[in-house]
């Protein structure tokens, strides 16, 4: 996850923001998204689909970036 994803959650359950939940709350801060924040959250989403893929990778048959790249095409 990019580095710019703050820890969300409570107690023991820290995790990654989402890239809509990040994008969320740059709005709830800000009121606005600029462009950089919003290709920001493309990045974050393409990270996200590409380590999913990769936790199911089964003999290396598939990598995320592969997935992501066939299925959405390069951002």
């Amino acid at each position: 996850m990019s580095e710019s994803a703050e820890k969300y959650g409570n107690g023991a359950e820290k995790r990654p923001l989402t890239a809509v939940e990040w994008l969320e709350d740059v709005y709830n801060k800000q009121g606005r998204i600029l462009p950089q924040q919003f290709e920001q959250a493309k990045v974050m989403h393409k990270e996200e689909i590409m380590d999913a893929v990769d936790s199911w990778v089964v003999n290396g048959n598939i990598k995320g970036e592969q997935y992501y790249n066939e299925t959405f095409g390069k951002p």
